[in-house]
């Protein structure tokens, strides 16, 4: 995953000694914290598409959309289905993060008017103000535009063939 806004002021602003005693704690414990920031414009565009503005607290990109703890913030993200799944998050006010958190912990994909998901092979989220970004949980500083593609084939996974059956005893 990969991201910009409210996910990567988290990654960026848990201190390591917190992660050392508290362990995943510390991020809920940052994420607090990050709460009360405010809404940003980003201009999205998928593919050829034509771009479109969003205001968002957090949207993130992925072929896997399982969160620490188990939390699925993607539902349909698979990591071989040659996609990148996105989600934009922009709740207002601490109802729209229940609302959210209650859409997340149940696992829908649609069911608040703030959070949206889309699927596309080539993204690019252009932020009106340089906003904390992240790739894979680490920081990677303010930027102003992320640009993520899916590369077909580029990755080449071997397993171990299964054993073929054995014949049976003949005795």
């Amino acid at each position: 995953m990969a991201g910009t806004g409210f996910d990567a002021a988290i990654m960026a602003n848990t201190p390591e000694e917190l992660k050392v005693r508290v362990g995943p704690l510390a991020y809920v414990v940052s994420g607090l914290r990050a709460m009360r920031g405010r809404r940003t414009r980003v201009t999205v565009t998928l593919d050829d598409g034509a771009p479109f503005r969003r205001r968002t607290r957090t949207i993130l990109v992925g072929n896997s959309g399982t969160l620490l703890g188990g939390l699925v913030l993607m539902p349909a993200a698979t990591v071989d289905d040659g996609w990148l799944d996105v989600v934009n998050l922009a709740p207002k006010g601490i109802v729209g993060w229940i609302a959210v958190a209650a859409r997340v912990i149940t696992r829908r994909r649609h069911g608040h008017r703030r959070v949206e998901h889309w699927q596309a092979r080539t993204i690019v989220i252009a932020t009106d103000a340089p906003q904390p970004s992240q790739i894979d949980g680490d920081p990677i500083g303010d930027v102003s535009e992320l640009q993520m593609r899916v590369d077909p084939h580029a990755l080449v996974v071997r397993v171990p063939r299964e054993p073929a059956p054995s014949a049976p005893d003949p005795g």
